[in-house]
């Protein structure tokens, strides 16, 4: 996992296809304000999730957390934010 809460930190991706366009990205769903981003999950977690490296098997190539730019919202313990996962192109064999 990689947290970075700096205004100028952009998301490391993996790929240029699959990356979300600014457009993409809702605007907070509880004040209306910019989402920012605020941290990604790497596949390396896939491992310490004990998911083993089938055909099948869960994957992805980055999974980024975009939320209020303004942290609204304080007072809830919990609030709903918007992920978007970026996949692996599926390979033909």
């Amino acid at each position: 996992m990689w947290y970075c809460r700096n205004a100028s930190a952009k998301p490391l991706w993996p790929m240029a296809s699959g990356q979300p366009s600014k457009a993409d990205i809702p605007n907070c769903s509880y004040c209306g304000g910019p989402s920012d981003f605020e941290f990604q999950i790497l596949p390396q977690l896939l491992y310490y999730f004990g998911v083993r490296n089938d055909v099948d098997s869960l994957d992805w190539a980055t999974i980024v957390l975009y939320t209020c730019k303004s942290s609204c919202e304080a007072s809830m313990a919990y609030k709903e934010e918007f992920p978007w996962v970026q996949l692996y192109p599926t390979s033909a064999t």
